[in-house]
């Protein structure tokens, strides 16, 4: 592997959420983060609301290795209990990984 990219990985999904699950979209994601921590290379996960886009989110899941962070996208999609947080959907814009890049 480059030397300059590191070990750990970004999972970056943007995606917009349906109007009508806004309201109980906050125990939804809830209970997805709290899946997704009990994966194996789980580090973090922290969701953002865009400014200028109605509904349009980031979340940011950092995983340990490639390797568990695939691992991780292939657990969500079979799990019963993911599948609350995908029906919120309206749009996925992008679900892709990301290594960290060092600069020096």
């Amino acid at each position: 592997m480059d030397k300059k990219i590191l070990d750990n990985v970004v999972e970056l999904v943007v995606y917009k959420i349906k109007a009508d699950k806004m309201e109980n979209f906050p125990a939804i994601l809830d209970s997805d983060r709290n899946e997704l921590s009990k994966m194996k290379g789980f580090i973090s996960y922290s969701t953002y609301l865009s400014n200028k886009t109605e509904r349009k989110f980031i979340d940011f899941v950092l995983w340990d290795t490639m390797e568990n962070a695939l691992d991780g996208a292939k657990l969500f999609s079979k799990l019963p209990e993911m599948k609350p947080f995908a029906e919120c959907f309206e749009e996925n814009i992008l679900f892709e990984h990301f290594a960290q890049y060092k600069l020096d």
